[in-house]
């Protein structure tokens, strides 16, 4: 497995972190409405799963190999604290 996903964050770091996955075979801008609001409370990730990133050579393989990459993230970015997913 090779940790290709993207992440992009934004916000205050100091706030509580929501991390945002959008649903299999969307793109990442499926947030781009909500993410100024949420950023007013949060701080706030957003996954760009393998093959929906236009700044990404890569593939989608599967649902279970993008969890894997998301937990690896959420472990190893945050020591596997996060507040919210949605």
């Amino acid at each position: 497995m090779c940790l290709t996903i993207n992440f992009y964050e934004a916000g205050n770091s100091s706030d509580p972190l929501i991390l945002l996955i959008p649903d299999t075979c969307c793109h990442y801008s499926l947030f781009n409405k909500v993410l100024p609001l949420l950023q007013e409370k949060f701080y706030t990730v957003v996954a760009s799963f393998d093959g929906f990133d236009e700044s990404e050579k890569s593939e989608y393989i599967s649902r279970d190999d993008e969890t894997l990459k998301i937990e690896k993230y959420i472990n190893e970015r945050f020591n596997g604290h996060i507040s919210t997913i949605y």
